[in-house]
């Protein structure tokens, strides 16, 4: 495939709007985009995607975050057969 074709094909359609960002946040995603070697716009676009695509499907599914260190201290502290209970209770009382 020619690259003009494959720009053409990635390319999406966007507009524009304005949004007001207090200071604070925007000077950190300003510092984050500069870390990343990327556009302002990038990581903003990056960051709105990320929130509709994870995290508010996430929120309405009930899930949360939790450690590392505290999950693999609850895990460790359980027999297998106790996870294997809750994991099979889990996926039959929540799925």
């Amino acid at each position: 495939m020619s690259v003009s074709k494959d720009r053409t094909k990635r390319k999406t359609e966007s507009k524009s709007m304005t949004f007001r960002i207090e200071k604070s946040i925007l000077d950190e995603i300003r510092q984050e985009a500069t870390q990343k070697m990327e556009s302002v716009n990038t990581l903003v676009n990056q960051i709105i995607k990320s929130y509709m695509q994870w995290h508010k499907l996430a929120k309405k599914a009930g899930l949360t975050y939790f450690s590392k260190v505290l999950i693999t201290e609850l895990l460790n502290s359980l027999s297998d057969e106790q996870i294997i209970q809750i994991t099979q209770e889990l996926c039959n009382n929540n799925l």
